[in-house]
């Protein structure tokens, strides 16, 4: 078998193109083979990458990975390192997206990336980005407030408080 082959010689990559500029996009397509979007974990908006251990969703469970294919062929599989590709399906304890459900006998590793801040006294780019978002919202308000308030003071707006 051509798997045999591999095992036994081993192979030298040289060149790879990531499917993806993110963790869980790319992880994905390397692990399967297939493009992220196949699998529901492309990133369009920056959105569809699992950043908290709570968050359901992941790689569906229906999906081929490499490690599957081997496993079924009597490999044994494993995986040491980031899996982010998610964990859970409907509760905090089901791990159905665990990598042991996707073909792996061993995992030693963590499932998300350590997501917290890089450098002291700099905010994360996700705390950047919801205080960012807070404060459009919040300057949004304000502006819809004041024009309600001077539109009524001055007589242009007629609605009983």
């Amino acid at each position: 078998r051509s798997s045999d082959l591999l095992a036994k010689e081993g192979v030298k990559l040289t060149q790879h193109i990531a499917a993806a500029p993110l963790c869980t996009p790319s992880r994905a397509a390397f692990m399967t083979g297939r493009y992220p979007l196949r699998s529901g974990l492309h990133s369009c908006d920056g959105n569809r990458v699992l950043f908290w251990v709570a968050a359901s969703g992941g790689l569906p469970s229906n999906e081929t990975t490499f490690a599957k294919i081997l496993q079924q062929q009597g490999y044994t599989t494993g995986i040491i390192g980031k899996w982010h590709l998610g964990v859970n399906c409907e509760s905090s304890s089901d791990h159905c997206h665990h990598p042991l459900n996707h073909g792996f006998d061993y995992f030693y590793g963590m499932p998300f990336s350590l997501f917290s801040d890089c450098q002291d006294g700099e905010p994360s780019m996700l705390h950047r980005d919801f205080q960012n978002k807070l404060w459009f919202y919040t300057q949004m308000i304000t502006l819809t407030l004041l024009t309600l308030v001077i539109g009524k003071v001055t007589g242009l707006i007629l609605i009983r408080w």
